[in-house]
């Protein structure tokens, strides 16, 4: 028989090498109490030499390792522990000896079914599979632990023993957590910055905003004619909120969508020509349209807006001027096509350790006031919510922004449903009888004007419990319910309803500042004008819904 056995591994693998060593030494054994039993015992101290050595190196490993190793005779059912698996699981081999139950009773009961079932699988298919757990030991404490094993079969293929190391990785499970821990520190940190850059990015946009109102509203003395020029400073003022509010919504999803199916072709050359203008002379936008571009169920106004960010995005990337493509491209399997919107500029790209930071809210490489940093933001919220997703490439001969949106079915989409409008009431035409919900004092004054001046008749509740008992009072002569859509003590949709359960309802028109949040509070079958409205926008909306219309 030869004398030989598989060295000592340098610690690399040292799992499957101390595997491989009790296996050895296991056979070595059940050899040589063959031999003894057929009277074959020659010349045995040599190896019995290389056997005691082999096993104090072995111990030895398993020490410095942290690992213990074990043997399963599976003919005899009988397990045998290392002196290291002993002290991994605290226990006395004297006072407990190492058996198949002992083990699975130290190991802890939320595991012990899955390591059964591991265990299950090596018998049935001889093949074994690294399995991590937890040890609960005699005095209280847990240890993490990682056992792996070797099958051994005789040569007539049948199952003889299981032999593996458990290895005790409690210090570097600790460890993981502990990075895991500085990791989700660390990121919670970049949110607070985040969060922090945007508070301060809408600050300096409302203040500036707020100081030309504020001065506009002191310029007009009561009394005095009106100044066009103040007038027209505080309306632009107006806009510009408008226009940061709605890059906000974008950017959080919270857009109020009105999804259609559209022709990405169209949106792209009406982008183009509503750009033309903005973008100075010496800046060419050439359309790149695929003429297989397949329609898809966009909101046309707020991927329109995501183009014109790009588009402006491009000609800034290029203070000299020169070319922007517009395109457009479809691909994708037959069970998930695509369309795609592609801006593509010839600027000198983007740096690479700028990329990862585009899309932050108010992060802006434009000198002070060129720029508010929240056109990329905006345009990812506004893809995002679509369901879309945007891919940037950059280099050296531009950059290239790909919007990508799911394509629509082949066949025409059914046209969306009318927004859900109650029976009419019995108003003349031009004039209505509003019943007007807003807990907002200054916005309640300011919509009563509004619709006063046009003609209309108008109550106002500021609480949606008063208006509930003024239209218990007077709901037949109540043509229009126009309510805000979050409201104390009870929602828009709430207080709707209730009225609802006194009779047939007017016509219902909801308004918020919420975007998409309202949409889902009310239902997307009703009509939500969002805020901040204009006298004609508010205007119009009701005579849309009076006329049984979709504004």
């Amino acid at each position: 028989m030869p004398n030989t056995l598989p060295p000592l591994g340098d610690g690399h693998d040292l799992a499957r090498e101390v595997v491989a060593l009790r296996a050895h030494v296991a056979e070595l054994q059940r050899r040589m109490a063959r031999y003894d039993l057929a009277g074959e015992t020659r010349e045995m101290s040599g190896l019995e030499v290389s056997i005691s050595e082999r096993e104090e190196l072995l111990v030895t490993a398993e020490r410095i390792a942290h690992m213990g190793s074990w043997v399963w005779d599976v003919e005899h059912q009988k397990v045998s522990w290392s002196d290291e698996l002993y002290r991994i699981f605290g226990c006395d081999p004297e006072t407990e000896p190492g058996s198949y139950e002992r083990f699975f009773q130290a190991i802890h009961p939320d595991d012990r079914e899955r390591v059964r079932e591991a265990s299950h699988q090596v018998e049935s298919t001889g093949e074994a599979a690294a399995t991590v757990f937890r040890v609960l030991r005699p005095d209280g404490t847990m240890r993490y632990v990682q056992t792996d094993g070797a099958v051994i079969f005789d040569a007539q293929g049948k199952l003889r023993r299981i032999v593996g190391t458990i290895l005790d990785i409690t210090e570097r499970h600790e460890s993981e957590l502990e990075l895991a821990a500085a990791r989700e520190r660390l990121a919670r940190a970049e949110r607070l910055e985040m969060i922090g850059r945007l508070a301060g990015g809408i600050a300096h946009e409302f203040n500036n905003i707020m100081t030309v109102i504020h001065g506009g509203a002191e310029l007009l003395t009561p009394g005095a004619p009106p100044d066009v020029a103040v007038l027209t400073q505080l309306k632009a003022a107006v806009a510009s909120a408008r226009e940061l509010t709605t890059r906000l919504l974008a950017f959080g999803r919270q857009s109020t969508l009105r999804p259609q199916r559209v022709d990405p072709n169209q949106i792209a050359r009406d982008t183009a020509r509503l750009v033309a203008r903005i973008l100075g002379e010496n800046v060419t936008v050439e359309l790149e349209l695929d003429p297989a571009c397949p329609g898809a169920v966009l909101d046309p106004h707020l991927t329109g807006q995501a183009l014109v960010n790009l588009l402006i995005n491009a000609r800034d990337a290029m203070p000299d001027g020169g070319r922007i493509a517009l395109a457009t491209n479809h691909g994708g399997p037959p069970e998930a096509p695509y369309v795609e919107l592609i801006v593509r500029d010839q600027g000198p790209g983007i740096a690479d350790d700028l990329r990862d930071r585009i899309f932050e809210p108010f992060f802006t490489t434009k000198p002070e006031g060129q720029g508010s940093g929240l056109g990329l933001a905006m345009v990812q919220g506004a893809v995002e919510q679509q369901g879309g997703s945007i891919v940037l490439a950059s280099g050296p001969a531009g950059s290239e922004f790909t919007l990508r949106f799911p394509a629509a079915a082949t066949a025409p989409a059914p046209a969306a449903p009318a927004p859900l409008l109650d029976a009419p009431g019995h108003a003349t035409p031009g004039h209505h009888r509003i019943l007007v919900v807003e807990d907002q004092d200054s916005l309640a004054f300011m919509v009563e004007r509004l619709l006063r001046n046009a003609g209309h008749s108008v109550w106002v509740c500021t609480s949606p419990l008063e208006a509930l008992e003024l239209y218990r009072e007077r709901r037949a002569e109540i043509d229009l319910i126009l309510s805000d859509v979050l409201m104390p003590d009870l929602s828009g949709m709430e207080l709707v309803e209730r009225c609802a359960e006194l009779g047939p309802l007017p016509r219902v028109l909801f308004m918020s500042g919420y975007g998409a949040e309202a949409l889902r509070t009310v239902g997307e079958d009703r009509v939500v004008l969002p805020k901040p409205f204009t006298k004609a926008e508010l205007l119009d909306t009701i005579a849309a819904v009076m006329d049984a219309r979709g504004p």
